[in-house]
Protein backbone atom coordinates (compact mmCIF):
# COMPACT_ATOMS: atom_id res chain seq x y z
CA UNK A 1 0.00 0.00 0.00
CA UNK A 2 3.03 2.17 0.77
CA UNK A 3 5.08 2.90 -2.30
CA UNK A 4 7.05 5.32 -3.76
CA UNK A 5 5.97 8.36 -5.54
CA UNK A 6 7.75 8.09 -8.82
CA UNK A 7 7.40 5.63 -11.64
CA UNK A 8 10.01 5.99 -13.57
CA UNK A 9 9.71 4.70 -17.13
CA UNK A 10 13.64 5.36 -17.07
CA UNK A 11 15.18 3.11 -14.48
CA UNK A 12 17.91 0.78 -15.21
CA UNK A 13 16.58 -3.27 -15.68
CA UNK A 14 16.93 -5.58 -12.98
CA UNK A 15 19.43 -7.23 -14.69
CA UNK A 16 21.58 -4.35 -15.20
CA UNK A 17 21.53 -3.62 -11.44
CA UNK A 18 22.84 -7.51 -10.93
CA UNK A 19 25.41 -6.85 -12.98
CA UNK A 20 26.54 -3.72 -11.17
CA UNK A 21 27.22 -5.62 -8.07
CA UNK A 22 29.83 -6.96 -10.35
CA UNK A 23 32.12 -4.59 -11.31
CA UNK A 24 31.10 -1.84 -8.71
CA UNK A 25 34.40 -1.29 -6.68
CA UNK A 26 32.07 0.50 -3.98
CA UNK A 27 30.00 -2.99 -3.13
CA UNK A 28 26.78 -1.13 -4.37
CA UNK A 29 26.99 1.72 -1.79
CA UNK A 30 26.00 5.61 -2.93
CA UNK A 31 28.53 6.56 -5.01
CA UNK A 32 28.58 9.83 -3.49
CA UNK A 33 27.98 9.11 0.06
CA UNK A 34 29.68 5.69 0.21
CA UNK A 35 26.98 4.88 2.85
CA UNK A 36 24.36 1.37 1.56
CA UNK A 37 21.46 2.23 2.86
CA UNK A 38 17.35 1.27 2.00
CA UNK A 39 17.32 4.61 0.09
CA UNK A 40 20.12 3.48 -2.28
CA UNK A 41 18.78 3.66 -6.16
CA UNK A 42 20.31 2.81 -9.15
CA UNK A 43 20.30 5.92 -11.84
CA UNK A 44 21.35 5.87 -15.62
CA UNK A 45 24.73 8.25 -15.56
CA UNK A 46 23.57 9.02 -19.36
CA UNK A 47 19.70 9.00 -19.11
CA UNK A 48 17.48 7.32 -22.00
CA UNK A 49 15.14 9.98 -22.45
CA UNK A 50 17.33 12.20 -24.16
CA UNK A 51 17.93 10.18 -26.81
CA UNK A 52 13.89 9.80 -27.45
CA UNK A 53 14.45 13.50 -29.29
CA UNK A 54 17.06 12.80 -31.93
CA UNK A 55 17.49 16.31 -31.90
CA UNK A 56 19.33 16.10 -29.08
CA UNK A 57 21.70 12.87 -28.99
CA UNK A 58 21.51 10.94 -32.28
CA UNK A 59 22.30 7.55 -31.42
CA UNK A 60 23.84 6.53 -34.58
CA UNK A 61 26.23 9.64 -33.85
CA UNK A 62 27.04 7.74 -30.58
CA UNK A 63 27.88 4.76 -32.16
CA UNK A 64 29.72 6.24 -34.80
CA UNK A 65 32.43 8.18 -33.11
CA UNK A 66 32.63 5.62 -30.07
CA UNK A 67 33.29 2.87 -32.48
CA UNK A 68 30.53 0.97 -31.98
CA UNK A 69 28.13 -1.58 -35.00
CA UNK A 70 24.81 0.86 -36.00
CA UNK A 71 22.23 -0.52 -33.59
CA UNK A 72 24.41 -2.19 -30.96
CA UNK A 73 24.90 0.96 -28.28
CA UNK A 74 22.92 -0.65 -24.94
CA UNK A 75 22.48 2.03 -22.48
CA UNK A 76 21.27 -0.23 -20.29
CA UNK A 77 24.71 -1.50 -19.03
CA UNK A 78 25.95 -1.98 -16.00
CA UNK A 79 28.74 0.93 -17.30
CA UNK A 80 25.85 3.37 -17.29
CA UNK A 81 24.43 2.22 -14.18
CA UNK A 82 25.77 3.22 -11.00
CA UNK A 83 24.17 3.48 -7.47
CA UNK A 84 22.68 6.78 -5.43
CA UNK A 85 20.97 8.05 -2.68
CA UNK A 86 17.09 9.22 -3.51
CA UNK A 87 17.70 13.07 -2.75
CA UNK A 88 20.96 13.52 -4.85
CA UNK A 89 19.43 11.49 -7.50
CA UNK A 90 17.00 14.02 -7.66
CA UNK A 91 19.35 16.16 -8.11
CA UNK A 92 21.04 15.10 -10.47
CA UNK A 93 18.02 14.28 -12.51
CA UNK A 94 17.32 17.99 -12.40
CA UNK A 95 20.99 18.75 -14.11
CA UNK A 96 22.38 20.14 -10.50
CA UNK A 97 25.76 18.03 -9.96
CA UNK A 98 27.91 15.67 -12.36
CA UNK A 99 30.25 13.48 -12.68
CA UNK A 100 34.02 15.09 -13.98
CA UNK A 101 36.15 12.24 -14.88
CA UNK A 102 39.81 12.35 -14.90
CA UNK A 103 41.51 14.94 -17.00
CA UNK A 104 43.63 12.31 -18.44
CA UNK A 105 40.75 10.22 -19.79
CA UNK A 106 39.06 13.90 -21.39
CA UNK A 107 42.23 14.79 -23.42
CA UNK A 108 42.67 11.06 -24.47
CA UNK A 109 39.47 11.43 -26.05
CA UNK A 110 40.29 14.90 -27.06
CA UNK A 111 43.09 13.52 -29.07
CA UNK A 112 40.94 12.04 -31.42
CA UNK A 113 38.87 15.06 -32.06
CA UNK A 114 40.70 16.09 -35.70
CA UNK A 115 39.91 19.85 -36.96
CA UNK A 116 37.36 20.23 -34.25
CA UNK A 117 35.48 16.86 -35.48
CA UNK A 118 35.81 13.61 -33.86
CA UNK A 119 37.43 10.70 -35.91
CA UNK A 120 35.94 7.17 -35.52
CA UNK A 121 38.01 4.95 -34.04
CA UNK A 122 38.69 1.02 -34.25
CA UNK A 123 36.67 0.60 -31.78
CA UNK A 124 36.41 1.87 -27.74
CA UNK A 125 40.47 3.07 -26.79
CA UNK A 126 39.48 3.22 -23.06
CA UNK A 127 38.59 -0.20 -21.53
CA UNK A 128 36.23 -0.87 -19.21
CA UNK A 129 37.76 -0.66 -15.91
CA UNK A 130 37.36 1.69 -12.13
CA UNK A 131 37.57 4.77 -13.24
CA UNK A 132 38.09 8.49 -10.46
CA UNK A 133 35.62 11.04 -10.98
CA UNK A 134 35.33 14.46 -9.27
CA UNK A 135 31.98 15.76 -7.68
CA UNK A 136 31.06 18.78 -9.91
CA UNK A 137 28.29 21.04 -8.91
CA UNK A 138 26.89 22.66 -11.67
CA UNK A 139 24.32 24.24 -9.35
CA UNK A 140 25.13 27.43 -7.31
CA UNK A 141 22.43 26.31 -4.90
CA UNK A 142 24.81 23.00 -4.31
CA UNK A 143 27.40 25.19 -2.72
CA UNK A 144 25.35 25.64 0.45
CA UNK A 145 24.68 22.44 1.09
CA UNK A 146 26.64 19.90 3.19
CA UNK A 147 27.03 16.47 1.57
CA UNK A 148 27.15 13.21 4.45
CA UNK A 149 29.89 10.89 3.78
CA UNK A 150 30.50 7.27 5.12
CA UNK A 151 34.68 6.73 5.20
CA UNK A 152 34.35 3.84 7.67
CA UNK A 153 32.14 0.84 7.60
CA UNK A 154 32.39 -1.01 10.59
CA UNK A 155 31.23 -4.26 10.61
CA UNK A 156 29.02 -6.49 11.79
CA UNK A 157 28.61 -3.89 13.91
CA UNK A 158 26.57 -0.58 13.09
CA UNK A 159 28.27 2.61 12.12
CA UNK A 160 28.81 5.35 14.65
CA UNK A 161 28.47 9.17 14.12
CA UNK A 162 32.76 9.19 13.75
CA UNK A 163 32.36 6.81 10.62
CA UNK A 164 30.86 10.23 8.79
CA UNK A 165 32.20 13.38 8.18
CA UNK A 166 29.93 16.53 5.98
CA UNK A 167 31.58 17.25 3.30
CA UNK A 168 30.87 21.31 1.97
CA UNK A 169 31.88 23.48 -0.63
CA UNK A 170 34.44 23.28 -2.27
CA UNK A 171 33.84 18.91 -1.28
CA UNK A 172 37.36 18.35 -1.62
CA UNK A 173 36.79 14.79 0.27
CA UNK A 174 34.54 14.08 -3.11
CA UNK A 175 37.30 14.80 -6.01
CA UNK A 176 38.50 11.14 -5.59
CA UNK A 177 35.32 8.98 -6.44
CA UNK A 178 35.95 5.60 -7.91
CA UNK A 179 33.64 3.83 -10.03
CA UNK A 180 33.03 1.14 -12.76
CA UNK A 181 31.27 3.79 -14.73
CA UNK A 182 32.61 4.37 -17.89
CA UNK A 183 34.16 7.63 -19.09
CA UNK A 184 32.17 7.94 -22.11
CA UNK A 185 28.44 8.22 -20.62
CA UNK A 186 29.93 10.48 -18.05
CA UNK A 187 31.65 13.05 -20.71
CA UNK A 188 28.15 12.69 -22.50
CA UNK A 189 26.15 13.47 -20.12
CA UNK A 190 27.98 16.43 -18.20
CA UNK A 191 28.06 18.14 -21.43
CA UNK A 192 24.67 17.93 -21.89
CA UNK A 193 24.05 18.88 -18.45
CA UNK A 194 26.94 21.76 -18.86
CA UNK A 195 24.34 23.40 -21.73
CA UNK A 196 21.42 24.05 -19.34
CA UNK A 197 23.71 26.13 -16.79
CA UNK A 198 23.32 29.18 -15.99
CA UNK A 199 25.54 31.59 -18.64
CA UNK A 200 26.99 33.57 -15.47
CA UNK A 201 27.34 30.03 -13.52
CA UNK A 202 28.76 27.95 -16.48
CA UNK A 203 31.43 31.07 -16.96
CA UNK A 204 32.37 30.61 -13.14
CA UNK A 205 32.82 26.36 -13.91
CA UNK A 206 34.49 27.50 -16.73
CA UNK A 207 37.04 29.49 -14.64
CA UNK A 208 37.50 27.13 -11.85
CA UNK A 209 37.53 23.43 -13.68
CA UNK A 210 39.56 25.08 -17.26
CA UNK A 211 39.14 20.96 -18.03
CA UNK A 212 35.58 21.56 -18.77
CA UNK A 213 36.68 23.34 -22.44
CA UNK A 214 37.93 20.06 -23.49
CA UNK A 215 34.87 18.45 -22.08
CA UNK A 216 32.43 20.31 -23.87
CA UNK A 217 34.63 20.36 -27.30
CA UNK A 218 34.57 16.51 -27.12
CA UNK A 219 30.72 16.40 -26.13
CA UNK A 220 29.80 19.01 -29.13
CA UNK A 221 32.19 16.45 -31.11
CA UNK A 222 30.27 13.69 -30.87
CA UNK A 223 26.92 15.08 -31.61
CA UNK A 224 27.88 15.85 -35.35
CA UNK A 225 25.66 13.96 -37.48
CA UNK A 226 27.15 10.60 -38.71
CA UNK A 227 28.95 11.24 -42.18
CA UNK A 228 28.20 9.86 -45.56
CA UNK A 229 30.51 7.28 -45.37
CA UNK A 230 29.32 5.49 -43.09
CA UNK A 231 27.52 2.83 -45.24
CA UNK A 232 30.75 1.93 -46.59
CA UNK A 233 32.14 0.93 -43.42
CA UNK A 234 32.01 -2.68 -42.40
CA UNK A 235 32.50 -1.87 -38.92
CA UNK A 236 29.39 0.21 -39.02
CA UNK A 237 27.08 -2.50 -40.55
CA UNK A 238 23.93 -2.76 -38.96
CA UNK A 239 23.18 -5.45 -36.37
CA UNK A 240 19.42 -5.73 -37.52
CA UNK A 241 19.82 -9.84 -37.46
CA UNK A 242 22.00 -10.28 -34.36
CA UNK A 243 22.05 -8.01 -31.93
CA UNK A 244 24.37 -7.80 -29.03
CA UNK A 245 22.95 -8.76 -25.69
CA UNK A 246 25.63 -8.44 -23.95
CA UNK A 247 25.11 -4.94 -20.91
CA UNK A 248 28.55 -3.57 -22.02
CA UNK A 249 27.50 -0.99 -24.33
CA UNK A 250 29.66 -2.37 -27.11
CA UNK A 251 28.79 -3.81 -30.44
CA UNK A 252 30.91 -7.19 -29.41
CA UNK A 253 29.61 -8.57 -26.17
CA UNK A 254 31.51 -9.72 -23.27
CA UNK A 255 30.27 -13.21 -21.78
CA UNK A 256 27.92 -12.23 -18.65
CA UNK A 257 28.06 -15.60 -17.39
CA UNK A 258 25.02 -17.32 -16.06
CA UNK A 259 22.88 -13.85 -15.50
CA UNK A 260 20.62 -14.25 -18.74
CA UNK A 261 20.87 -10.53 -20.67
CA UNK A 262 17.36 -10.18 -22.31
CA UNK A 263 17.89 -7.87 -25.63
CA UNK A 264 16.28 -3.93 -24.65
CA UNK A 265 13.91 -2.93 -27.22
CA UNK A 266 15.19 -0.06 -28.90
CA UNK A 267 12.32 2.16 -28.11
CA UNK A 268 12.90 1.80 -24.52
CA UNK A 269 16.41 2.62 -23.96
CA UNK A 270 17.25 4.83 -27.36
CA UNK A 271 15.17 6.66 -29.38
CA UNK A 272 11.94 5.80 -31.10
CA UNK A 273 13.22 4.73 -34.39
CA UNK A 274 16.56 3.38 -35.95
CA UNK A 275 17.48 5.20 -39.08
CA UNK A 276 18.85 2.48 -41.57
CA UNK A 277 22.19 3.18 -43.47
CA UNK A 278 20.24 4.19 -46.72
CA UNK A 279 18.27 6.72 -44.38
CA UNK A 280 21.71 7.68 -42.78
CA UNK A 281 23.31 8.28 -46.32
CA UNK A 282 20.53 10.14 -47.62
CA UNK A 283 20.84 12.49 -44.59
CA UNK A 284 24.56 12.82 -45.21
CA UNK A 285 23.98 13.67 -48.53
CA UNK A 286 22.29 16.68 -47.74
CA UNK A 287 24.14 18.10 -45.34
CA UNK A 288 27.13 17.71 -47.73
CA UNK A 289 25.39 19.87 -50.10
CA UNK A 290 24.82 22.33 -47.39
CA UNK A 291 28.96 21.94 -46.41
CA UNK A 292 29.40 23.38 -50.08
CA UNK A 293 27.37 26.05 -49.90
CA UNK A 294 29.67 26.94 -47.07
CA UNK A 295 32.49 26.33 -48.98
CA UNK A 296 30.85 28.95 -51.87
CA UNK A 297 30.65 31.18 -48.67
CA UNK A 298 34.03 31.15 -47.78
CA UNK A 299 35.02 31.67 -51.33
CA UNK A 300 33.31 35.20 -51.26
CA UNK A 301 34.70 36.22 -48.58
CA UNK A 302 38.38 35.68 -48.98
CA UNK A 303 37.80 37.17 -52.63
CA UNK A 304 39.89 34.05 -53.80
CA UNK A 305 38.58 31.55 -56.76
CA UNK A 306 39.67 28.42 -54.79
CA UNK A 307 39.77 27.12 -51.20
CA UNK A 308 42.68 25.23 -49.48
CA UNK A 309 42.26 22.57 -46.88
CA UNK A 310 43.72 24.82 -44.27
CA UNK A 311 41.74 28.06 -45.44
CA UNK A 312 38.45 26.30 -45.17
CA UNK A 313 39.63 24.42 -41.36
CA UNK A 314 40.52 27.99 -40.08
CA UNK A 315 37.29 29.81 -41.51
CA UNK A 316 34.91 26.43 -40.14
CA UNK A 317 37.41 26.58 -36.38
CA UNK A 318 36.75 30.41 -36.55
CA UNK A 319 33.13 30.62 -36.95
CA UNK A 320 32.45 27.43 -34.64
CA UNK A 321 34.42 29.39 -32.05
CA UNK A 322 32.24 31.93 -32.38
CA UNK A 323 29.18 30.10 -32.24
CA UNK A 324 30.32 28.49 -29.02
CA UNK A 325 31.05 32.08 -27.58
CA UNK A 326 27.69 32.92 -28.42
CA UNK A 327 26.02 29.72 -26.97
CA UNK A 328 27.74 29.71 -23.86
CA UNK A 329 28.32 33.49 -23.55
CA UNK A 330 31.85 32.73 -23.59
CA UNK A 331 33.94 36.29 -24.03
CA UNK A 332 36.75 35.98 -26.76
CA UNK A 333 39.51 36.61 -23.78
CA UNK A 334 39.46 32.81 -23.55
CA UNK A 335 41.64 30.87 -24.92
CA UNK A 336 39.75 29.07 -27.83
CA UNK A 337 39.84 25.03 -26.62
CA UNK A 338 39.34 22.58 -29.31
CA UNK A 339 36.67 23.43 -31.83
CA UNK A 340 33.78 21.70 -32.90
CA UNK A 341 30.50 23.29 -35.30
CA UNK A 342 27.31 21.65 -33.44
CA UNK A 343 24.90 22.71 -30.94
CA UNK A 344 22.47 21.35 -29.57
CA UNK A 345 19.46 22.15 -27.66
CA UNK A 346 18.44 20.52 -24.17
CA UNK A 347 15.40 17.79 -23.86
CA UNK A 348 12.57 17.98 -21.18
CA UNK A 349 12.76 14.87 -18.85
CA UNK A 350 9.21 13.88 -19.82
CA UNK A 351 8.60 11.32 -16.38
CA UNK A 352 6.40 13.30 -14.11
CA UNK A 353 5.24 12.06 -10.53
CA UNK A 354 1.86 10.19 -10.18
CA UNK A 355 1.01 12.78 -7.81
CA UNK A 356 2.08 16.81 -7.84
CA UNK A 357 0.52 18.64 -4.66
CA UNK A 358 -1.06 21.31 -6.37
CA UNK A 359 -0.15 25.08 -5.92
CA UNK A 360 -2.97 25.37 -3.32
CA UNK A 361 -2.03 22.79 -1.41
CA UNK A 362 1.71 23.68 -0.67
CA UNK A 363 0.85 27.26 0.12
CA UNK A 364 -1.63 25.49 2.87
CA UNK A 365 1.15 23.59 4.21
CA UNK A 366 3.80 26.15 3.46
CA UNK A 367 1.40 28.24 5.82
CA UNK A 368 1.54 26.09 9.07
CA UNK A 369 4.84 24.72 8.60
CA UNK A 370 7.29 25.54 11.79
CA UNK A 371 10.20 24.82 9.83
CA UNK A 372 9.99 27.55 6.84
CA UNK A 373 10.08 24.54 4.11
CA UNK A 374 13.08 22.62 5.17
CA UNK A 375 13.16 19.01 5.78
CA UNK A 376 11.71 17.74 8.98
CA UNK A 377 13.98 15.91 10.24
CA UNK A 378 17.27 16.93 8.24
CA UNK A 379 16.74 20.57 8.41
CA UNK A 380 18.22 20.72 5.03
CA UNK A 381 16.91 23.47 2.79
CA UNK A 382 13.85 23.00 0.40
CA UNK A 383 16.32 22.89 -2.76
CA UNK A 384 17.74 19.73 -1.38
CA UNK A 385 15.08 17.73 -3.11
CA UNK A 386 12.54 18.33 0.10
CA UNK A 387 9.33 16.86 -0.71
CA UNK A 388 5.90 17.05 0.32
CA UNK A 389 4.75 13.33 2.47
CA UNK A 390 1.83 12.25 3.58
CA UNK A 391 1.76 10.50 6.65
CA UNK A 392 -1.20 9.11 5.86
CA UNK A 393 -0.61 8.14 2.28
CA UNK A 394 -3.31 8.82 -0.52
CA UNK A 395 -3.71 5.61 -1.66
CA UNK A 396 -5.73 4.86 1.90
CA UNK A 397 -8.49 6.53 0.24
CA UNK A 398 -9.61 3.09 -1.22
CA UNK A 399 -10.03 1.39 1.85
CA UNK A 400 -13.99 3.05 2.40
CA UNK A 401 -14.51 0.75 5.21
CA UNK A 402 -11.60 1.75 7.37
CA UNK A 403 -12.01 5.75 6.28
CA UNK A 404 -15.49 5.64 7.65
CA UNK A 405 -14.12 4.09 10.82
CA UNK A 406 -11.80 6.89 10.97
CA UNK A 407 -14.37 9.37 10.33
CA UNK A 408 -16.84 8.04 12.81
CA UNK A 409 -14.42 8.02 15.63
CA UNK A 410 -12.73 10.92 14.92
CA UNK A 411 -16.19 13.19 15.37
CA UNK A 412 -16.32 14.33 11.38
CA UNK A 413 -19.18 13.60 8.81
CA UNK A 414 -19.18 10.87 6.54
CA UNK A 415 -16.93 10.84 3.54
CA UNK A 416 -15.62 14.06 4.55
CA UNK A 417 -12.30 12.71 5.35
CA UNK A 418 -9.81 14.04 3.28
CA UNK A 419 -6.17 12.43 3.38
CA UNK A 420 -4.91 16.03 1.12
CA UNK A 421 -5.57 18.10 4.38
CA UNK A 422 -2.58 19.96 5.49
CA UNK A 423 -2.43 18.40 9.17
CA UNK A 424 -1.30 15.14 6.86
CA UNK A 425 1.42 16.52 5.09
CA UNK A 426 4.65 17.21 6.03
CA UNK A 427 8.05 17.85 4.29
CA UNK A 428 10.66 15.44 4.48
CA UNK A 429 14.05 14.58 2.14
CA UNK A 430 13.37 12.33 -1.30
CA UNK A 431 15.72 9.72 1.00
CA UNK A 432 13.54 9.93 4.09
CA UNK A 433 10.70 10.52 2.54
CA UNK A 434 10.75 6.93 0.39
CA UNK A 435 12.22 5.27 3.65
CA UNK A 436 8.84 6.72 5.57
CA UNK A 437 6.13 5.24 2.75
CA UNK A 438 8.10 1.79 3.02
CA UNK A 439 7.60 1.68 7.00
CA UNK A 440 11.63 2.34 8.15
CA UNK A 441 10.41 4.87 10.80
CA UNK A 442 7.29 6.32 12.17
CA UNK A 443 6.69 10.29 14.03
CA UNK A 444 5.71 9.33 17.99
CA UNK A 445 3.20 12.23 18.69
CA UNK A 446 3.98 13.45 22.70
CA UNK A 447 3.10 11.09 25.44
CA UNK A 448 0.28 13.20 27.23
CA UNK A 449 -1.47 13.17 24.11
CA UNK A 450 -1.31 9.42 23.33
CA UNK A 451 -2.44 8.88 27.03
CA UNK A 452 -5.38 11.12 26.16
CA UNK A 453 -6.69 9.08 23.25
CA UNK A 454 -5.57 5.86 25.06
CA UNK A 455 -7.83 6.78 28.40
CA UNK A 456 -10.80 7.36 26.17
CA UNK A 457 -10.68 3.77 25.33
CA UNK A 458 -12.74 1.06 27.05
CA UNK A 459 -11.88 -2.58 28.67
CA UNK A 460 -13.10 -4.26 25.60
CA UNK A 461 -10.94 -1.99 23.56
CA UNK A 462 -13.98 0.47 22.04
CA UNK A 463 -13.24 3.90 21.12
CA UNK A 464 -16.09 6.39 22.27
CA UNK A 465 -16.53 8.64 19.04
CA UNK A 466 -15.43 12.28 19.32
CA UNK A 467 -14.57 12.78 22.85
CA UNK A 468 -11.10 13.82 22.40
CA UNK A 469 -10.42 16.86 21.22
CA UNK A 470 -7.00 18.15 20.20
CA UNK A 471 -6.47 21.73 18.78
CA UNK A 472 -4.58 22.01 15.77
CA UNK A 473 -1.05 23.54 16.47
CA UNK A 474 2.68 22.76 16.37
CA UNK A 475 3.54 18.89 18.30
CA UNK A 476 6.76 17.89 19.44
CA UNK A 477 7.32 14.27 17.57
CA UNK A 478 9.99 11.88 18.03
CA UNK A 479 11.73 9.74 15.08
CA UNK A 480 11.27 5.83 15.72
CA UNK A 481 13.16 3.47 13.81
CA UNK A 482 11.07 0.42 12.51
CA UNK A 483 13.24 -1.33 10.35
CA UNK A 484 16.79 -3.29 11.17
CA UNK A 485 18.54 -1.53 8.07
CA UNK A 486 17.99 1.75 9.92
CA UNK A 487 20.40 0.84 11.88
CA UNK A 488 23.05 1.59 8.93
CA UNK A 489 21.91 4.99 8.26
CA UNK A 490 23.40 8.18 9.52
CA UNK A 491 21.27 11.14 9.42
CA UNK A 492 22.70 14.63 8.87
CA UNK A 493 21.18 17.45 10.53
CA UNK A 494 21.64 21.28 9.81
CA UNK A 495 22.24 23.65 12.97
CA UNK A 496 20.29 26.56 12.34
CA UNK A 497 17.83 28.07 9.88
CA UNK A 498 20.11 30.49 7.62
CA UNK A 499 21.05 29.66 4.53
CA UNK A 500 25.26 30.14 4.86
CA UNK A 501 24.99 27.89 8.22
CA UNK A 502 27.03 24.76 7.43
CA UNK A 503 27.41 23.03 10.68
CA UNK A 504 25.65 19.58 10.92
CA UNK A 505 25.51 17.02 13.23
CA UNK A 506 25.30 13.46 12.19
CA UNK A 507 22.74 10.98 14.02
CA UNK A 508 23.01 7.15 13.81
CA UNK A 509 20.85 4.44 15.53
CA UNK A 510 18.12 5.02 17.54
CA UNK A 511 18.52 8.84 17.06
CA UNK A 512 17.43 9.73 20.48
CA UNK A 513 19.87 12.39 20.13
CA UNK A 514 18.10 14.00 17.29
CA UNK A 515 16.12 17.09 18.75
CA UNK A 516 11.94 17.18 19.43
CA UNK A 517 11.03 17.70 16.01
CA UNK A 518 8.22 20.59 16.08
CA UNK A 519 5.59 19.94 13.32
CA UNK A 520 2.28 21.02 12.03
CA UNK A 521 0.62 17.32 11.73
CA UNK A 522 -2.40 16.41 13.90
CA UNK A 523 -1.42 13.72 15.87
CA UNK A 524 -4.01 11.57 15.04
CA UNK A 525 -2.74 11.01 11.54
CA UNK A 526 0.58 9.94 13.53
CA UNK A 527 -1.14 7.58 15.63
CA UNK A 528 -3.07 5.82 12.74
CA UNK A 529 -0.30 5.81 10.60
CA UNK A 530 2.36 4.66 13.29
CA UNK A 531 -0.04 1.81 14.47
CA UNK A 532 -1.03 0.77 10.88
CA UNK A 533 2.94 0.08 10.31
CA UNK A 534 3.05 -1.76 14.02
CA UNK A 535 1.27 -4.54 13.43
CA UNK A 536 2.46 -5.37 9.91
CA UNK A 537 5.60 -5.82 12.03
CA UNK A 538 7.05 -9.50 13.08
CA UNK A 539 6.44 -10.19 16.35
CA UNK A 540 9.33 -10.03 17.50
CA UNK A 541 10.54 -6.73 16.48
CA UNK A 542 7.09 -5.37 17.99
CA UNK A 543 8.29 -6.40 21.45
CA UNK A 544 11.62 -5.21 20.80
CA UNK A 545 10.23 -2.12 20.01
CA UNK A 546 7.89 -2.09 23.06
CA UNK A 547 10.45 -2.88 25.39
CA UNK A 548 12.65 0.18 24.50
CA UNK A 549 9.42 2.74 23.71
CA UNK A 550 6.62 1.69 26.43
CA UNK A 551 4.52 4.08 25.11
CA UNK A 552 4.02 2.19 21.22
CA UNK A 553 1.83 0.00 23.62
CA UNK A 554 -0.64 2.36 23.77
CA UNK A 555 -0.12 3.43 19.65
CA UNK A 556 -1.28 -0.07 19.39
CA UNK A 557 -3.71 0.12 21.38
CA UNK A 558 -5.14 3.22 19.83
CA UNK A 559 -5.05 1.57 16.59
CA UNK A 560 -6.60 -1.22 16.80
CA UNK A 561 -10.02 0.70 18.57
CA UNK A 562 -9.90 3.14 15.48
CA UNK A 563 -9.59 0.50 12.95
CA UNK A 564 -12.58 -1.61 14.34
CA UNK A 565 -16.26 -1.16 12.85
CA UNK A 566 -18.49 0.97 15.41
CA UNK A 567 -20.29 -1.62 17.39
CA UNK A 568 -23.41 1.71 16.86
CA UNK A 569 -25.92 2.10 14.92
CA UNK A 570 -24.52 4.02 12.19
CA UNK A 571 -26.71 3.99 9.53
CA UNK A 572 -28.35 7.34 9.96
CA UNK A 573 -25.10 8.73 9.79
CA UNK A 574 -24.16 7.08 7.17
CA UNK A 575 -26.87 8.84 5.10
CA UNK A 576 -26.44 12.19 6.24
CA UNK A 577 -23.73 13.22 3.41
CA UNK A 578 -22.23 16.49 2.90
CA UNK A 579 -23.18 18.03 -0.41
CA UNK A 580 -19.77 19.63 -1.67
CA UNK A 581 -17.36 20.36 1.42
CA UNK A 582 -16.20 18.12 4.30
CA UNK A 583 -15.84 19.14 7.75
CA UNK A 584 -12.13 17.27 8.05
CA UNK A 585 -9.99 19.36 10.55
CA UNK A 586 -8.96 22.86 9.32
CA UNK A 587 -9.06 22.52 5.35
CA UNK A 588 -12.72 23.06 4.25
CA UNK A 589 -11.39 24.06 0.86
CA UNK A 590 -10.60 20.71 0.09
CA UNK A 591 -13.51 18.54 -1.96
CA UNK A 592 -14.37 15.33 0.04
CA UNK A 593 -12.58 12.53 -0.92
CA UNK A 594 -15.59 9.79 -1.65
Amino acid sequence: MLSRRYIHDDKPSEDAKKLVGRVDPNSQRCLIENRQDLAVEHCYLLPTYLLRNERIVEMSSLEWFWGMKHGSLNLDTRYNVFPISSSLLRLYEENKWGLLPSDDIVHHYARGLSLGFASRPKGDTVQNGVFTYRFLPLSKAIESMGILHQHDHPTPHPPTPSSFITSVHPFSELQNLESHLHPKFAIAALGYKLGLVDQNRRKELLLHWPILWTLMSVHRAWMVSVPAVACDHESFASLSESRSTSDSGYGGGISEGTIPIRPRPRVSAKRERSASLDELSMSSQKRARLSAHALLCHDRRSDRSGWTRKRISDWAASSAYQCMCDTFGIEDRFDPPILVSTIHEPAKDPRIPPWVPSRGTKIRVDSVDPNQGRCLIENCLKFREVEYCHVIPRSFTKFTDNMTNLEWYWGLRHSTLDLDTRRNILLAGSSLHGLHDNHRWGLLPPDDIINKYANNIDEEEHYQRGSVEVPDGVFSYRLIPLHPGMETIGIHRQLGHEPDNLTFTTHVFPFDQLPPLQCHIHPKFAIYEFGSKLVGLAAEMRAELFERWPILDKIALIYRAWDAPPTEDISKWLMDIPDSKGDSSDDDEYPPQV
